[in-house]
Order: structure tokens, then sequence, then C-alpha cells
């Protein structure tokens, strides 16, 4: 199945692009799409667990399963003092 991924700065693909559609079993949960983009670097040092990720415009955990044609946003977390 399909799914839109929209990466937020400072993360992006590695054609410099920061959207694109990527393909995943059917029944894939978040963590698995995670997993395949920080195979692929995406994520640079920050690592899968500095990320907040939203779906429909909202917070989802790394167990949401993925439907087909949804947009999953990831934005680096806000963090400092």
């Amino acid at each position: 199945m399909n799914i839109n991924v929209k990466l937020y700065s400072p993360f992006k693909f590695k054609d410099g692009k920061q959207t694109n559609i990527l393909s995943v079993r059917e029944g894939s949960d978040l963590n698995s799409l995670l997993k395949l983009l920080e195979e692929e670097n995406v994520f640079a040092y920050y690592g899968k667990d500095s990320l907040l990720t939203m779906i429909e415009n909202r917070a989802v955990d790394n167990s949401y399963i993925l439907k087909e044609g949804q947009t999953v946003e990831i934005l680096l977390l806000v963090a400092g003092g």
C-alpha cells in the first residue's frame, strides 16, 4: 500500500525533497515505516526516538496501523531549556 510521507526541517529524503510516496506492506504499523526511513538515513543523527509523528492532525504512537493513502507528517521534537 502507498503512504504519503511529509518531512519537516531538518529532515529530507535523499533527493532533497520533503515529500514522498512510500510503499509498505498492508497492515504495517508506523514503527515499520520509521525503521525504513531510518535505514535510508532520513533522520541523520537524530534517530527515530526524537520524532513527533502525526496523521490527520493527531499525534500517533509507533504502534499505529497505517491505512492506504494516509499522510504521515514527521517533525523533530522541540527540546531544550
